[in-house]
């Protein structure tokens, strides 16, 4: 019986992992990194192509890791400080904050589905700590983000990302 449900298990990874693919947070969040990507990699430095979303329980859960040729990392509030607490800044004008995504729930406005989400530079600090109990302090800079608008393409009976725009502060 356990051999059976391994084998099973087993087999259906590929399928969950298409079956995440096709959620409209994965084709939204898909749509609008790619659109940065065309959009923004003629000027910026950053990397586009290896993204770091905030994670959350109910929109971030079974989200796949790879879109496309954009690598995307899920991490929570602690391991965004990890993350920051080891980044080097090797180059001499190079930010130290990270650039971080964070999802925002789907809505709908006048009978159309978006999807969105902002783009943070975070950072991370301690204080107090040798008479207090250290605090520790997460800053989130706004830069911009992104939504999508999703309909539904009545012949092929699915739902479809159409107009993505970007913005920025």
């Amino acid at each position: 019986m356990c051999k059976s449900l391994a084998l099973v298990f087993i087999f259906s990874l590929p399928t969950l992992a298409q079956i995440s693919a096709d959620t409209l947070y994965a084709k939204g969040l898909r749509a609008c990194l790619e659109k940065e990507v065309a959009s923004y990699s003629k000027f910026s430095s950053r990397d586009l192509r290896n993204v770091i979303v905030v994670k959350d329980d109910k929109l971030t859960e079974g989200l796949p890791f790879q879109l496309g040729e954009i690598k995307v990392q899920y991490l929570s509030g602690d391991q965004l400080a990890l993350a920051y607490k080891n980044r080097s800044t090797e180059k001499k004008n190079e930010r130290r904050e990270i650039p971080i995504i964070e999802l925002i729930p789907i809505h709908d406005n006048e009978g159309k589905l978006y999807f969105a989400y902002k783009n943070y530079w975070f950072s991370y600090s301690e204080k107090g700590g040798f008479f207090t109990q250290k605090k520790r302090v997460f800053g989130f800079a706004l830069e911009g983000g992104c939504h999508a608008e999703i309909g539904f393409d009545e012949v092929e009976k699915r739902f479809v990302i159409g107009k993505v725009e970007l913005w920025g502060i």
